[in-house]
């Protein structure tokens, strides 16, 4: 075996030296080999281990540092240790597989590595000449150079260093001690002065713009040349320095997080939000987000007065939604979605949303003016109103006062225009997924009692087809509702002129006639019609208006009604109402809308009172009347005698006069009967108390009062905000009528 260790001799001098082996691979592999066949593993495996202790002693090159670049030299001096290191470890693979895994023996390329770093950096020579501490301050100057500015030229040789330190052990215990302490050490001293000149320079939003800056050189610069276990603990280090010890100061600025989201500062909340998450101050950032909002809501909700103006309300419901549409934007695109801003923001709008009941009577109002409106508007600004109304709406506790104006304004809706039906479908299916599907059932009644109401008008047209009358007919298109489905409508009487009652009465004659028993009441103050307006304008100009008003307003401007020779009448206010029979309230609110400066078709020729109407008040037909705002159809009038006519339905005639269309200020309901709506609310609330607290006695049939409190709120809860006091007032009640009564501290249900 002698010979054979010589011939391994030669290759590991070969290989030192820098020279070519005269052996073939097949040779040197059967040389190794054999020493494995032979069970000499263990004398080859010492004899290689000397020979490289050997070599490298034999490669310090301590000189040429004292003289010269120290990171070049080290640099060259590591590759070609390595690459010789790397020949050994293939040229022994063999070895390492058969015998030194078996036996838990490091392979020659560690230890060569570890004999590197032994005579290299902890010789008695090197700690001499202090050849590691000179190595490491210089690499660490280097970076700190490149930080700030002074890029360095060759990153390569940095980065070979200090791959060098992490291979020098097996579990970079070598680079962490030698080098990423002091490293990371310099680095903190670094940006704690940087940090503090940052701070005082600029305001939060520009610092928190440069610490991102920051840490994106600093990941480049990992990237260029430290290892990665380094780039954790370098991006914690400047996270600390920059943001979690100057987070009092961040906090408490006046330009910082909360005056981000006050001036809505998008892109720098972001960034925020980003570091503070970083250090763990999550929920700070949500509460601060939350307590402003609520700030912002409760401002705002204090602005309902019920003094106020309709058109008061809608600006303040209109600020909320904004608030909702501002909010959502910062959420998504600041705040990345984070459930817990999604779930804070609720919570505040659900705290100063139901402050008190405003909310709950206005939005419903909001959504009837925004519907009413729906034609000016873009299919993506009608899909944002549909999602900023259900999301408020989930934030409403008093849904059931929301419920009963909301069917109130829809049932004005569907009787005044049926165009919207789309948009107000979704508006129902977006109620009912925010609240439970017996929530929209009166709702969903309405547009049923509608279509039924649709299909008799069809057949009765057939009817008056196919039927024989000694009178004109009229297009009339009568809208059958169900009293169990609609909210009350006070019932207006009125003089119909004879024309208009027998075409209602053989409507009359046909319902009754297919649907016994049935008592149909006309409320001729919800209805609608078109009636043809002739006139000459200021140049003479002939002109037909096609003008849909309601049928009051319709009563009244039949009352002029002329030929065109004839001079229209002159009547008042007091003469309309005992022509037409209309109540004097609504004659004035009628007249408001025909005296309208857009679409004034009367003048007032004598006025006792200056801002208000008095029965004495004279009006006649403004000859003067022009409409600039309008559009041009083929459809046209041939005389000039009145013709009402369906909402929906055209007539088509041959004259050559164009006719101008006109939606006249109609007002077809008393806004009073919107005010006993909370009334309604209020004795529904009564039986549903009464009703849930039945429900639960007879499940428990004994039950402590604070017991059944509890009980009865968690039950009503998703349906209003339920005072304690007025549940007591309800037991009460009950046990008055001997549902319940008291048996010691406790209440028992009466069978």
């Amino acid at each position: 075996m002698t010979s054979k260790l010589e011939t391994v001799s030669s290759l590991l001098q070969a290989i030192f030296q820098n020279k070519t082996s005269n052996l073939t691979y097949y040779k040197q592999y059967s040389t190794i080999y054999s020493f494995i066949r032979f069970k000499k593993e263990k004398e080859l495996y010492d004899f290689c281990k000397q020979l490289i202790e050997k070599y490298t002693k034999e490669l310090v090159f301590f000189k040429e540092i004292e003289n010269g670049n120290i990171l070049q030299i080290i640099k060259t001096n590591w590759k070609i240790q390595q690459d010789k290191l790397e020949t050994i470890k293939q040229m022994f693979t063999v070895l390492e597989e058969k015998f030194l895994k078996k036996n838990n023996l490091k392979p020659l390329y560690r230890i060569g590595i570890e004999l590197w770093r032994k005579t290299i950096f902890e010789g008695e020579e090197s700690l001499k000449l202090g050849i590691k501490n000179k190595l490491i301050s210089k690499i660490i100057e280097t970076i700190q150079s490149d930080r700030k500015g002074s890029k360095c030229k060759d990153d390569e040789t940095i980065e070979e260093l200090l791959s060098m330190f992490v291979k020098l052990s097996e579990n970079n215990e070598i680079y962490e001690q030698w080098f990423e302490v002091p490293f990371l050490d310099q680095t903190s001293k670094h940006y704690k002065l940087l940090s503090s000149v940052l701070l005082k320079s600029y305001k939060i939003g520009q610092y928190c713009r440069k610490v991102k800056d920051i840490l994106n050189s600093e990941n480049i610069l990992v990237n260029r040349f430290l290892p990665e276990c380094s780039r954790k603990k370098i991006i914690e280090i400047i996270r600390t320095e920059f943001i979690k010890n100057h987070f009092n100061e961040i906090s408490t600025s006046e330009s910082g997080p909360k005056a981000m989201i006050k001036k809505i500062e998008k892109q720098d909340l972001k960034i925020v939000y980003e570091l503070l998450i970083s250090i763990g101050e999550k929920k700070w950032l949500v509460k601060e987000f939350q307590d402003l909002l609520v700030s912002f809501g409760e401002e705002t909700i204090r602005q309902y007065d019920n003094n106020k103006s309709e058109i008061e309300h809608y600006q303040t419901t209109n600020k909320l939604m904004n608030l909702r549409i501002v909010y959502n934007s910062i959420i998504q695109e600041s705040f990345n979605n984070d459930r817990d801003f999604i779930v804070g923001g609720d919570k505040s709008f659900h705290q100063f949303l139901n402050i008190n009941t405003n909310m709950a009577r206005n939005l419903p109002q909001f959504i009837d003016f925004q519907i009413r409106h729906l034609a000016s508007k873009k299919e993506s600004e009608i899909k944002l109103i549909i999602s900023i109304f259900s999301e408020l709406l989930k934030c409403i506790q008093d849904k059931d006062i929301f419920k009963k104006y909301y069917e109130f304004y829809l049932s004005r809706r569907l009787i005044d225009n049926t165009e919207h039906e789309k948009q107000e479908l979704q508006m129902i299916k977006q109620i009912k997924s925010k609240t439970w599907p017996a929530f929209t059932l009166k709702m969903e009644e309405m547009f049923k009692s509608l279509n039924i109401s649709r299909a008799e008008s069809d057949n009765f047209i057939e009817f008056q087809e196919n039927d024989d009358q000694d009178f004109e007919l009229i297009d009339i298109d009568p809208c059958v509702l169900k009293q169990s489905v609609w909210p009350e409508i006070s019932q207006l009487e009125c003089q119909l002129p004879e024309i208009l009652s027998d075409n209602l009465n053989l409507y009359l004659d046909y319902y009754t006639k297919i649907h016994q028993c049935r008592l149909i009441r006309w409320q001729f103050n919800t209805g609608t019609a078109n009636l043809y307006f002739n006139a000459f304008n200021q140049a003479k100009k002939h002109s037909i208006y096609e003008l849909y008003l309601s049928t009051f307003q319709m009563l009244i401007l039949l009352q002029f009604n002329t030929d065109y020779d004839q001079e229209p009448p002159s009547l008042s206010c007091k003469q309309l109402v005992e022509k037409t029979k209309i109540p004097l309230i609504n004659m004035k609110t009628s007249l408001i809308g025909l005296l309208t400066k857009k679409t004034s078709i009367l003048t007032r020729i004598k006025s006792v009172l200056k801002n208000e109407i008095s029965e004495d008040d004279v009006f006649t037909i403004n000859k003067s009347f022009s409409y600039s705002s309008y559009y041009s159809s083929s459809s046209s009038s041939s005389s000039n005698n009145h013709n009402i006519k369906n909402r929906l339905n055209t007539k088509d005639s041959s004259s050559s006069t164009p006719l101008i269309k006109i939606r006249m200020n109609i007002q077809t309901f008393n806004d009073n009967k919107k005010n006993t709506q909370l009334q309604l609310v209020g004795q529904e609330r009564n039986i549903v108390i009464e009703a849930t607290t039945i429900q639960i006695m007879k499940k428990h049939k004994k039950i402590s009062p604070g017991g059944l409190i509890t009980l009865v709120v968690k039950n009503v809860q998703n349906k209003f905000k339920v005072p304690i006091t007025l549940i007591d007032q309800r037991i009460r009640n009950l046990m008055d009528r001997e549902y319940l009564k008291r048996e010691g501290n406790d209440l028992v249900y009466i069978p």
